[in-house]
């Protein structure tokens, strides 16, 4: 899903078509960021890691997702829920179900 977009403004673009078209004054109020920052970020430009973290947690995604296109966006949620449980299982085991999320996670346009 979007992985291959050439910059991660285009990820966070889809992300907002997604969401009901969420506006990106409601974004930036949610951020504390102003609405020309979001502008700026949809066509690739720079973030603060701040402001980064802030975006994605109000998203639900994956920073690494969004910034880098690698994963899928939601890959963070099931390590998070399954920290614990995970950290228990063989590294075999651990990478096979990290494949397999991320394939059932996949979405086609």
């Amino acid at each position: 899903m979007l992985n291959n977009e050439p910059h991660w403004g285009a990820r966070l673009r889809h992300l907002l078509q997604n969401q009901q078209n969420l506006k990106q004054l409601v974004l930036a109020s949610a951020v504390g960021v102003e609405e020309s920052t979001i502008s700026r970020w949809l066509a690739g430009g720079n973030i603060k890691i701040s402001h980064l973290i802030a975006l994605c947690e109000y998203l639900d995604v994956s920073v690494d997702w969004l910034l880098l296109g690698r994963g899928t966006p939601v890959l963070h949620k099931y390590v998070g829920e399954n920290h614990d449980a995970l950290k228990k299982l063989p590294q075999d085991i651990k990478s096979d179900l990290y494949q397999l999320i991320e394939k059932l996670s996949i979405q086609p346009d």
